[in-house]
């Protein structure tokens, strides 16, 4: 049994994240999704605009017909861990991030997922999180998605 552990932001949970997992789903035998919930050291404050709880409830809602998926929620990056002793047991890390995938080389096992792309534009958090402070800044607010389903 492969266990693949996917730590990830997710600020904010997109379409390109969901792209990710499903196409290394039948990979492995379980996937956990390890959202990280607090800046630390690694990022800044200002790129978590959605609390964790509510990345890992998203992720949760639109896996849950997927059971090899686990979801959990971390307060400390994996950079930050001496040891991986206190999580889940894992085979190895999946990260589309290059130089966070050669800062682990070392400590476990790395595959590489490149970032998925729709129509040949690449998907990411910072993209949306530009859009999101651009909107803001011209004193618009993004349309509530409450009662429109």
């Amino acid at each position: 049994m492969v266990t693949a552990l996917f730590p990830m932001r997710a600020q904010p949970p997109h379409i390109g994240h969901v792209l990710t997992i499903v196409r290394i789903y039948d990979d492995y035998d379980k996937i956990i999704l390890r959202i990280i919930d607090n800046p630390g050291k690694h990022y800044e404050a200002e790129d978590f605009i959605i609390p964790g709880e509510e990345v890992a409830a998203v992720f949760k809602e639109v896996f849950k017909y997927m059971p090899k998926i686990e979801v959990m929620l971390a307060k400390e990056h994996l950079r930050d861990k001496s040891s991986f002793d206190d999580l889940p047991p894992f085979d190895v890390i999946v990260t589309g991030n290059k130089d966070f995938m050669r800062e682990m080389e070392s400590r476990k096992p790395v595959r590489y997922v490149p970032r998925s792309t729709i129509h040949g534009f690449d998907i990411g958090g910072t993209m949306l999180r530009k859009a999101l402070r651009q909107t803001e800044e011209k004193g618009n607010s993004l349309p509530s998605s409450q009662g429109t389903y």
